[in-house]
């Protein structure tokens, strides 16, 4: 079933001017399209969806 789905990989920002010419410049992944929501980019066929937001809290580590 998974086997043949196409993974999408979100990502969040507080700075996409930077990461928009990092990922651009820097990687060379192509911009599909930016919206006031996200910047999303194809990473060689993969859908990388970067979320514009205000503010990122740190995830809490599970396990010691």
């Amino acid at each position: 079933m998974l086997g043949k789905a196409t993974p999408t990989a979100f990502l969040s920002t507080t700075t996409p001017s930077r990461v928009r010419a990092f990922y651009t410049k820097t990687i060379g992944l192509r911009l599909v399209y930016e919206d006031r929501f996200a910047l999303v980019f194809n990473a060689n066929g993969v859908t990388l969806r970067i979320q514009k937001v205000g503010s990122r809290t740190r995830a809490a580590t599970c396990c010691p």
